[in-house]
């Protein structure tokens, strides 16, 4: 019978969200043997624009060895106007990166629109109300941003310091500041069958890419209490 679904998907940014959507879309459509055309819409000609030109370098690679196309177009439009897709065979998906969701009125934000948190993740000028993830942003006394990592791996970090924190406050103790990780050394980028990492600037793909994805899963799950 006639493939369901649609036969076109363009996935609008380049970063991680959006490279490996397109890979595994790629991945699957080959090894389905469906007919489907996978395109990955950037802002430069090497997706991961943060990462390293030699890691950016082996996942266009990846990308072209999958059969994702590739379009160089300005990201800045909200979704809404994006247009509409040609019609029931194609599908747009957008992952532009991280913004902030909806916030409660009345608390300190940046001008980006999120949660403007001191070096204990405290909302600025909230006693008890702290404040972590994507939607929070750390600051210093002066409101100059502290970079963090706006990864998952910073989320965990986050949510581990600020137990400890809300169990010092509940027994008297001092607790230091929050250690913001804006250098953390690992990426893993997963590339349908294949993977790389970079660790300090260095990538690395193959088996070794596998295997340190494969790690990093493992790590996340026994957190998540999964294993």
């Amino acid at each position: 019978g006639a493939e369901q679904g649609p036969r076109r998907v363009t996935v609008i940014g380049d970063g991680l969200t959006g490279v490996e959507l397109a890979a595994e879309l790629a991945l699957h459509a080959r090894q389905t043997q469906r007919r489907l055309e996978v395109k990955l819409v950037r802002r430069e000609e090497l997706p991961l624009g943060y990462m390293s030109v030699k890691l950016r370098q082996k996942a266009n690679q990846a990308l072209l060895d999958l059969g994702v196309q590739r379009s160089i177009e300005r990201l800045a439009a909200p979704p809404e106007s994006a247009g509409e897709p040609e019609g029931a065979e194609e599908l747009l998906v957008w992952a532009t990166g991280t913004a902030p969701q909806s916030l409660p009125a009345g608390l300190a934000r940046t001008p980006g629109g999120f949660f403007a948190v001191d070096r204990h993740l405290r909302v600025k000028g909230q006693a008890n109300i702290f404040a972590i993830g994507d939607n929070a942003q750390l600051q210093d006394d002066q409101g100059v941003v502290i970079p963090t990592a706006m990864r998952a791996s910073e989320a965990i970090f986050q949510g581990t310091w600020l137990g400890k924190r809300l169990h010092a406050l509940a027994s008297g103790a001092k607790l230091a500041p929050y250690g913001a990780k804006p250098d953390f050394p690992f990426y893993g980028v997963s590339l349908g069958d294949k993977a790389i990492f970079s660790f300090k600037g260095m990538g690395f793909n193959s088996w070794a890419g596998v295997g340190f994805r494969r790690f990093l899963l493992f790590g996340y799950q026994v957190r998540l209490g999964w294993k």
